[in-house]
This record gives structure tokens, C-alpha cells and sequence, in this order.
């Protein structure tokens, strides 16, 4: 059973849904991409674990405030659900796709101690500034805040992650699409081998950025496969 829950970021209300589960399995915590919420995670997928998947300020249930929308106010709502859910002497796996992986690797690099492994879908260790050009699409979007998208696109800049990545001390699994539309070029999935210390990267030759198409039983036997890995080192 989904149950949803908030925690508090300073003023701003950040909504999370948590699945419950009692087999001592590795918890999983999960971001999605950079306007998703967390209504989208497969939870279904990992029912034989504790699941949390958590919406970023703007988007889906959480509050969406005029201003704050940097790299740290993101990854501190990270922060936030995460203090509330699980105690310090708790670890957990942390999943994140697409720009949701630039927050989680904040995260990862601020508390790493949290971290049991770490997952990280299609995107590179940066957090890039954003183009006109996406702003123009997302704003043509008709289920799209603006408002948010606006103060986004107001207020990023650019964060370089590569040489903090050396802070990340547990198991790391990178997926990336092998066909055009992947946001993670092999060049870079190369990077994360020259910067990480356990890291296993998988290519999915026939998809693009939407790593689940055409497999999506491909997709979560891969994070599966992590998982179990992971508990049987607890």
C-alpha cells in the first residue's frame, strides 16, 4: 500500500509517497526527472522493499513557491523527506533519473554515510544551465507550471559534480541509452569509471533517454539485479 506524506523544507511542503514492505530488504528512495513527480515510479516494480518516491518543490503535490529554485533548495528537499522518513542509523539505495541524478549526487556527495548504493539514470555528474529552448518547449506545454518552470529557468546555473564524485564511497550503478536522445554519451558513463570507486555501467543499446522503452522488464530486472546485490551485503 502507497501512503503520501509531507516534510517540511523550511516553509515550503514537500510531498512524498511511501510504500511499505517488512522484509528487511534495502529501502529504496527515488527522484524523478527534472519536472516529474513522484506518482510516476514504478512501484509495483520493488514491492519486496520499502519504496520512497519523492516530488520536488513545483512539481506534482509539493508546494511550489515563487523563488527557490537553485541546485541546493532541491537538493535540500531531498534532505528534508529523507530526514523525516529514515532515522541516521538507517541506510538506504537512492535512484534518480535524468536531471534528477545531478540532485541525488548532491545529495550522495553531501551524505554519503546514508548511502547503501546509488543508482543513476542516463545523465551525467553535472547540472547544467538551461536553454531558451527549453523553456520555450516546457512553456508550450499545457500541463506545465509556468510559473515554476520560469523561476527555474531564473535561477539555475551550472554545477559541476565530476571531481566531488571521489566523496561517494558505495556501490554506484549507471544506466545509459545506446541510441540518439541519451543524455549520457559513453564518453562521459567512462567519466564516471575515472571518478567513482564501485561502479558498474550498463548500456541498453535499443533505448534512447526513456530507459524503460522498448524493455521495461529489461529496465527493472537491471535495478532489481542492484538491489539484491545490496541486501546481501547488509
Amino acid at each position: 500500500m502507497v501512503k503520501p506524506y509531507f516534510a517540511l523544507n523550511q516553509e515550503v511542503r514537500i510531498h512524498y509517497l511511501v510504500s511499505s514492505s517488512d522484509t528487511g530488504n534495502t529501502p529504496l528512495v527515488y527522484i524523478p526527472g527534472m519536472l516529474g513527480s513522484a506518482e510516476e515510479f514504478f512501484f509495483s516494480a520493488f514491492n519486496d522493499r520499502e519504496c520512497t518516491a519523492i516530488s520536488l518543490r513545483g512539481r506534482g503535490k509539493s508546494d511550489s513557491p515563487k523563488t527557490g529554485y537553485t541546485f541546493n533548495d532541491h537538493v535540500a528537499d531531498m534532505e528534508a523527506v529523507i530526514s523525516q522518513r529514515q532515522a541516521d542509523s538507517d541506510s538506504f539505495v537512492l535512484m534518480a533519473f535524468s536531471r534528477g541524478a545531478a540532485y541525488a549526487m548532491g545529495f550522495a556527495i553531501q551524505r554519503s554515510d546514508l548511502l547503501k548504493g546509488l543508482i543513476i539514470c542516463d545523465f551525467p555528474a553535472q547540472y547544467p544551465a538551461f536553454s531558451t529552448e527549453w523553456l520555450q518547449r516546457c512553456l508550450a506545454n499545457p500541463h506545465t507550471n509556468s510559473d515554476v518552470v520560469q523561476a527555474i529557468f531564473d535561477e539555475t546555473e551550472e554545477v559541476d559534480l565530476w571531481d566531488q564524485l571521489k566523496a561517494i564511497e558505495c556501490p554506484v550503478l549507471v544506466i545509459r541509452g545506446g541510441k540518439d536522445g541519451s543524455f549520457l554519451t559513453e564518453a562521459d558513463a567512462m567519466r564516471y569509471q575515472n571518478h567513482l570507486k564501485h561502479v558498474e555501467i550498463v548500456v541498453f543499446e535499443n533505448s534512447s533517454h526513456a530507459l524503460w522503452e522498448p524493455d521495461e522488464a529489461r529496465f527493472r530486472h537491471t535495478i532489481q539485479h542492484f538491489l539484491e546485490q545490496i541486501d546481501a551485503h547488509k
